[in-house]
C-alpha cells in the first residue's frame, strides 16, 4: 500500500484543541452488552478458572493465594464488581445466567452490598418489619442468595458480604434512643455496646446460615472469599474530620442540614471520653498533669535586645522595598525602659502592602511542639488624622519557613501590651517579622519578650464527673497540648478497635470460621488514619473518585440543575486520587481497590479500568473492583443506563465494554509490578497527632507532604510503629517531568498532555485525544483519521495469555465514549436532566488505521458483536510491500477486535486481484474527510470525480498515473454540504461507482 504521509515513530502527538466532551456523538454505532448473555466464545481474553471452586482465598505474604495447603500455592487477583440491594436476590435461572456472563466478562469476584437495607423487603436478607428486632433473616432472601453463590462457586466467582451497610434499628432492638440514631446507623456500633453486640449476632446468624445446595455454613463455604465488617459509612476518624461527632444543635444533626450526630449520640461520647482518661490517669489531677506537665517553664526572654536598651546591638534589623521609604530609629521616653524603637515611612509603595517595610529579628531558637508567648508593647505616634492602624507579626521558621504565629494588630495612639500564644512546630532557628508597609503612621514598639508558656492542662469548668471534658474539632487549634490531641486520636481508634476486634473474634473463636476479614473500605473521604484502624485486618481496601454530580452554584439541586465537572483521571496534576489509593495500602496484607468511580455522564470513562489495572499491576494490588454493576434487578434487566443511576457500570458501555481486556490484563499479570518498594513509615505521632493544624499531610501523612506521583513510578506501601519517620525528601522520588515514567519503563502519563501508556510483552495500550500522527506501542501502532477530538482507549493483547503480543492471534479493544440513544445536553454541555435516552447504547465510532507487524502472509481482522462472537464480514489487513507490516482502516461497528494471524494466503495481495479493480470509501457517512481505497493488479491512469444528485461536478480528486497494488487517497469533504453525492473512479477501461453520505 503507497501513502505518503505514513510514519513510524516512537512517540506521538496530541490534539491540543479546546473543545467539551460534553456534546453528542458525531458518528456513532449501537452496541448493547446483556446481563445475561451467555454464549460460549472463546474470543474475548481470558484465563483457566479452577472450576468449581474448591479452595479457600488465604493472605499469605502480602497477597491472595488459593490453594494454601498443598505443595503448590497459586496466586490470584481479584478482577471484581458490586451487586447492590435486589440486584443479587433473583430467582434460579437469571441468577445461573448472571454468574455464566459475569465470569465471560472477566469478573472472578463480586461483592455482595447493602444486604441489610430497611424499608425495602425485595432487597435486605433481613425481614422488615418485624415486632423482635431488625435483625430478623428473611428465608426467602437467603434461599435467593444461596442460588446466586452456588452460581458463582459454578462459574470461579469469589464474593464478598458486607456485614453492617445501611441498616436502622427498631424500638425493639433494645439500642438507647434508637429514633435518634443517624442515617444508616452510622458511627452507632462503635459508641453503643447493645448495636455492637446485635452487630455479632448477625454475623452468627450470616455465617451460620447452612445452605442446602452447597451442605456448607457460609463460614465454611470457601465461595465466600471474605467479610467486610462495616461498607458504605464514614469512619470515627473521617467522622472527626468533618465535624460530625459534636453535637451544637438540633438544626446542626441529620437529617435537620448536616451529617452531625445527635445529642444522646455525643453526650455518650463525652460520657466515653471521661471514663477513658480516668481509666487511663486514675484521677482529675493525673489528666491535669499529664496534660499540663510537671515542670514550671523558664521566664526567660528568648530574643536578644526586647527591650531596645543595647545601643549598637544587630539583633534588629529594618527592611523597605517596593519603593517604599524609611527607616527605624531609637527613640525616648519608652514603656519599659529608657528607649523604645520608632519606625517611621515617609513614602508608600504605589500598592502598598505590610511587607514593603518591616523589622525583623532572627536571634529567636525554639524547640520542636514547645508552647511560647510572644508579648510587646506598642502605639503609633500621634499624627492629625492617624488614630489606629493595623501592624502584621509573623513568626517563621528559619530552615522550612513554616509559620508558627501570623496574626494583624490592630494598634492605637496609647500604650498597651499585646500578648500571642504560639506553638513552634520546628526546632532552631526563628525569624520574627513585624510588617508596617501598608501605612505612613510611626509605629512605636518596645517590651518584645518571647519566653516558654505552661501547657494547658484541664480547662475552666472541665470535669469528669459531669463528663465535659471538651472533644476539640479537628483542625481546631495547635495551642491545646498535644497530649490531648493524642488521648483524643487513641479514644477514637479504641472506640473503632474495640469494635472490630469484638467482631473479628466473633468470626474467628466463636463462629470458628477461617474467612478473611476486612474492617471496611474508606473512600473519597479517608485518610491515612483509616489505613491504620485497618492494621489488624487480613487485608485493606479503598477507593474513590474524581466527579460527582452536584447542583449549580446557588441553585437547588434538582433533576435539571444538576451537572459534572467531566474531570479525567489523565489530567490529575498531582496524582492525587491514585495517590489515595496507594496510602491505602499496608505493608504485609493484601490489598484491593474497592471501586474508583465516575458518573456515567462523564465523557472520558472509557480511561478508568485500562488505567488503574496498569497502575494496580505496577502497585501489584491483589484486586480491583468496578462498580457497582447494579443497584437492582431492574438494571439487569435493561441494555443501557437508566436514569440517574449515576454509578452503575451495566449499561455503561464505555466502562463495561473494557471489562475482558483488563481483566485479563490485570489476573494474568500481563503488567510487570515496580521492580523497586518504597515503604512510608510513620510513627506514633503521625496517627496520633493528625487532627492538629499543620500536621495532617495528604495523602501519605509524610512530613513535606511527599508527591503523591511517587506511585506513578514505584510500588508504595505504608508501614506504621516505626521509631521515628521520614520526611518526604528522604523517599526516593524522580522530579517533575512532563511524562511520569514507571521504574519498569512500561508505563508513561503525561498529566498535562492527558495521555498514558502501557506497553509490555503481553499487552500495550494507549489512552488520550489523538491526531493522524502514528502511535506506536510496542504492537500496538495506529492513527486517526477523522478529525475528531475525543478521548479513545485502544489495548491489544495475545489470546493466548503464555505468548506475547508478536504472537499468536490478538485481541484488541477500542473504547470510546458512549450514550444512550436519544440523549440530550442541556445548551450549556452540563448536564443533561432527565433527557437520559434509551437503549441502544451508541458508541462514539473513530476513523483508524492500525499496523501490525507480523511475519505471518496474512493478518484478518474480525469485529466480535455483544455476545463476543465473531461477525460474519471480515476485512484482511493489507500487507506493506517489501516489509512485514499490516494496516487496516476500521469502520468501527464493535469495541471488540479478533486479530488472527495466520500462514494462509493472503487474500488481497495484488497477485490476487486480477483485473477486478476494487474501491472502497471510509468513514461512509463522512464529516469532513473520507478515504478512497482502490486497488488492481494492474497499472494505469485512475482519474475520481465527485458528482451531486443533480449530476454536477463538485470534486476532482485525483487525476494521474497510478501503480499495481492497493493504495489509498484522502478525500476533503469540508467543502460539502449535508447530502448525497457519487464518487466516480475510472481507472484504465474499467469504471467503478460509490454512493458518498456527507453529515455536518
Amino acid at each position: 500500500m503507497t501513502r505518503t504521509t505514513l510514519s513510524f515513530v516512537a512517540t506521538f502527538l496530541l490534539c491540543c484543541c479546546s473543545f467539551s466532551f460534553a456534546q453528542p456523538l458525531v458518528t456513532s454505532y449501537p452496541f448493547t452488552i446483556d446481563s445475561y448473555d451467555t454464549v460460549q466464545t472463546t474470543k474475548l481474553p481470558s484465563q483457566p478458572a479452577n472450576l468449581p471452586i474448591t479452595s479457600r482465598l488465604t493472605a499469605q505474604n502480602g497477597h491472595f493465594y488459593i490453594n494454601a495447603t498443598t505443595s503448590n500455592p497459586e496466586r490470584i487477583r481479584l478482577f471484581g464488581t458490586e451487586l447492590q440491594y435486589t440486584s443479587y436476590l433473583l430467582s434460579s435461572e437469571k441468577a445461573r445466567d448472571l454468574a455464566k456472563h459475569l465470569k465471560k466478562l472477566g469478573f472472578n469476584a463480586v461483592r455482595l452490598n447493602y444486604s441489610d437495607y430497611p424499608y425495602w423487603p425485595d432487597g435486605t436478607l433481613l425481614n422488615y418489619p418485624d415486632a423482635s428486632g431488625s435483625y430478623v433473616s428473611n428465608p426467602e432472601s437467603f434461599a435467593k442468595l444461596d442460588t446466586l453463590l452456588n452460581e458463582f462457586r459454578q462459574q470461579g466467582i469469589y464474593a464478598i458480604l458486607t456485614l453492617h451497610s445501611n441498616h436502622t434499628f427498631t424500638a425493639a432492638d433494645g439500642v438507647a434512643q434508637w429514633d435518634t440514631v443517624h442515617s444508616s446507623s452510622q458511627y452507632v456500633h462503635f459508641i453503643d455496646a447493645r448495636a455492637a453486640q446485635l452487630h455479632r449476632q448477625w454475623a452468627k446468624a450470616l455465617l451460620g446460615h447452612t445452605s442446602p445446595l452447597s451442605g456448607k455454613r457460609y463460614a465454611d463455604d470457601p465461595t465466600i472469599a471474605a467479610i467486610e465488617i462495616a461498607g458504605g459509612e464514614f469512619s470515627l476518624m473521617a467522622a472527626w474530620r468533618f465535624g460530625y461527632l459534636n453535637w451544637k444543635d438540633d438544626q446542626n444533626v441529620y437529617p435537620n442540614g448536616s451529617q452531625t450526630i445527635g445529642f444522646n449520640r455525643s453526650r455518650r461520647l463525652d460520657t466515653l471520653f471521661s471514663a477513658y482518661l480516668l481509666q487511663k490517669y486514675g484521677s482529675e489531677s493525673g489528666i491535669n498533669s499529664a496534660w499540663a506537665g510537671s515542670n514550671t517553664p523558664s521566664t526567660a526572654n528568648l530574643i536578644d535586645n526586647g527591650s531596645f536598651e543595647q545601643i549598637g546591638s544587630s539583633a534588629w534589623s529594618f527592611a523597605i522595598q517596593n519603593g517604599a521609604t524609611g527607616d527605624k530609629t531609637l527613640f525616648a521616653p519608652a514603656i519599659d525602659s529608657q528607649f523604645c524603637l520608632l519606625m517611621s515611612l515617609s513614602k508608600l509603595s504605589p500598592n502598598p502592602q505590610p511587607f514593603d517595610a518591616y523589622l525583623l529579628n532572627t536571634s529567636l531558637k525554639t524547640g520542636k511542639d514547645s508552647l511560647y508567648e510572644l508579648s510587646f508593647w506598642a502605639k503609633i505616634r500621634y499624627v492629625s488624622g492617624a488614630t489606629s492602624r493595623n501592624i502584621t507579626l509573623v513568626i517563621n521558621d528559619y530552615q522550612s519557613g513554616t509559620n508558627a504565629l501570623s496574626t494583624t494588630q490592630t494598634i492605637d495612639t496609647t500604650w498597651k501590651k499585646y500578648s500571642f500564644t504560639f506553638r513552634s512546630l520546628t526546632a532552631g532557628s526563628q525569624i520574627i517579622y513585624l510588617a508596617v508597609g501598608n501605612s505612613l503612621s510611626d509605629v512605636m514598639l518596645d517590651g518584645v519578650s518571647v519566653k516558654h508558656k505552661q501547657e494547658y492542662g484541664l480547662l475552666p469548668g472541665e470535669h469528669t464527673a459531669t463528663a465535659t471534658i471538651g472533644r476539640m474539632a479537628f483542625s481546631s487549634t495547635n495551642l491545646l497540648p498535644y497530649q490531648r490531641y493524642r488521648d483524643m486520636n487513641t479514644f477514637y481508634d479504641t472506640l473503632q478497635t474495640i469494635y472490630f476486634t469484638g467482631v473479628q473474634r466473633c468470626i474467628r473463636d466463636t463462629i470458628k470460621s477461617a474467612i478473611l476479614i476486612n474492617n471496611y473500605s474508606p473512600t473519597w473521604w479517608g485518610t491515612y488514619n483509616d489505613t491504620y484502624t485497618n492494621r489488624n485486618a487480613d487485608y485493606t481496601s479503598g477507593g474513590n473518585n474524581i466527579d460527582y454530580p452536584r447542583n449549580r452554584r446557588n441553585q437547588p439541586y434538582t433533576d435539571s440543575t444538576w451537572i459534572i465537572s467531566n474531570n479525567s483521571i489523565l489530567g490529575d496534576i498531582g496524582n492525587y486520587s491514585l495517590g489515595i489509593n496507594a496510602a491505602y495500602s499496608l505493608e504485609g496484607k493484601p490489598f484491593v481497590l474497592s471501586g474508583f468511580l465516575t458518573p456515567f455522564m462523564n465523557q472520558h470513562q472509557s480511561e478508568l479500568t485500562p488505567f488503574f489495572v496498569a497502575y494496580a499491576s505496577l502497585q501489584d494490588w491483589d484486586g480491583i473492583f468496578m462498580g457497582p454493576y447494579a443497584d437492582n434487578r431492574e438494571d439487569l434487566d435493561v441494555n443501557y443506563s437508566l436514569n440517574q443511576n449515576w454509578w452503575n457500570i451495566q449499561g455503561n458501555g464505555s466502562v463495561l465494554s473494557s471489562i475482558p481486556a483488563s481483566s485479563s490484563a490485570f489476573r494474568d499479570f500481563k503488567i510487570s509490578p515496580a521492580s523497586e518498594s518504597v515503604t512510608i513509615t510513620h510513627d506514633n505521632d503521625d496517627v496520633n497527632l493528625w487532627a492538629i493544624a499543620n500536621h495532617f499531610y495528604h495523602p501519605f501523612g509524610a512530613e513535606g507532604n511527599l508527591d503523591a506521583n511517587i506511585a506513578a513510578l514505584y510500588k508504595v506501601r505504608m508501614s506504621f510503629g516505626a521509631t521515628k519517620h521520614k520526611i518526604a525528601s528522604e523517599y526516593p522520588y524522580i522530579s517533575d517531568t512532563a511524562t511520569k515514567i514507571s521504574g519498569t519503563e512500561e508505563l508513561r502519563w503525561s498529566q498535562t498532555g492527558k495521555w498514558f501508556t502501557a506497553n509490555s510483552k503481553k499487552y500495550q495500550s494507549a489512552i488520550g485525544v489523538f491526531s493522524n500522527d502514528t502511535v506506536a506501542v510496542g504492537s500496538l501502532r495506529f492513527a486517526r483519521h477523522d478529525g475528531l477530538h475525543d478521548e479513545i482507549a485502544i489495548s491489544l493483547q495475545s489470546l493466548d495469555s503464555s505468548v506475547t503480543t508478536s504472537g499468536s492471534d490478538l485481541f484488541m479493544n477500542i473504547g470510546t465514549r458512549s450514550q444512550n440513544t436519544g440523549w440530550k445536553w442541556s445548551p450549556d454541555s452540563l448536564s443533561i436532566g432527565n433527557n437520559w435516552g434509551t437503549s441502544p447504547t451508541l458508541y462514539s465510532m473513530p476513523t483508524l488505521q492500525f499496523f501490525i507487524a507480523s511475519d505471518s502472509s496474512r493478518v484478518i481482522y474480525h469485529s466480535l458483536d455483544s455476545n463476543g462472537t465473531p461477525m460474519k464480514q471480515y476485512y484482511d489487513a493489507v500487507k506493506e510491500s517489501s516489509s512485514n507490516i499490516f494496516s487496516i482502516t476500521l469502520k468501527q461497528s464493535s469495541p471488540w477486535y479478533w486479530i488472527e494471524q495466520s500462514n494462509a494466503l493472503n487474500a488481497v495481495h495484488s497477485s490476487s486481484l486480477g483485473e477486478q479493480v476494487t474501491a472502497e470509501l471510509f468513514p461512509n457517512p463522512a464529516v469532513t474527510a473520507s478515504t478512497l481505497r482502490i486497488g488492481s493488479a494492474k497499472p494505469g491512469r485512475l482519474k475520481v470525480t465527485i458528482y451531486d444528485d443533480l449530476g454536477r461536478l463538485r470534486v476532482t480528486v485525483a487525476d494521474g498515473q497510478l501503480s499495481s497494488g492497493m493504495h489509498e487517497l484522502a478525500i476533503s469533504t469540508e467543502e460539502l454540504s449535508t447530502g448525497h453525492y457519487i464518487v466516480r473512479c475510472e481507472y484504465g477501461d474499467q469504471t467503478v461507482i460509490r454512493s458518498l453520505q456527507v453529515t455536518k
